[in-house]
């Protein structure tokens, strides 16, 4: 049997619940988060202790490594964590939009939306623009490609029960 957990505001307007396994999963994953910022900021050229670290980023350390892990390391960690954190989200929001498990970018087309973009503004505007624009025309070329997968996948049936 399964154990739930309720979760009320005072004024009963909010209810959540939630199975006790699924808040143990979660805390464990918010844990291993923690831990892996920590020691991805400590680890570098040169090595500072995960203490030293985080003495550091709650102020309680005399300054010797403030530069090194609040200017240099600490926005490049929370960065690629937070950047992992949205594909992961973004790919789940995908495979449930399309309601296939095993959907990808690269298996329906997007990735080749974005490359065929990329190479037709290198092939055609190579020298008359900044190849500063390359990245907006490969995310032009996804979301193009993305929208005419979605019109050719229409179905009013299942978009209706999607939200409903």
């Amino acid at each position: 049997m399964r154990k739930m957990l309720t979760f009320r505001n005072k004024k009963d307007t909010v209810s959540v619940q939630m199975e006790q396994k699924s808040l143990v999963v979660i805390g464990i994953c918010i844990l291993l988060f923690l831990v892996a910022g920590v020691v991805g900021t400590s680890v570098g050229s040169d090595f500072i202790s995960p203490l030293d670290v985080l003495r550091t980023i709650f102020g309680l350390n005399e300054g010797e490594h403030d530069f090194v892990v609040l200017t240099l390391r600490l926005p490049r960690v929370l960065l690629s964590l937070l950047v992992g954190a949205a594909l992961g989200m973004s790919g789940a929001l995908l495979q449930g939009i399309i309601r296939n498990p095993l959907a990808s970018p690269d298996v329906i087309g997007i990735t080749g939306g974005a490359a065929v973009a990329a190479v037709g503004f290198v092939t055609l505007l190579g020298g008359a623009v900044s190849i500063k624009l390359l990245p907006l025309f490969a995310i032009a070329g996804a979301i193009v490609t993305a929208l005419i997968i979605y019109v050719l996948a229409w179905k009013k049936e299942s978009v209706r029960s999607v939200w409903c």
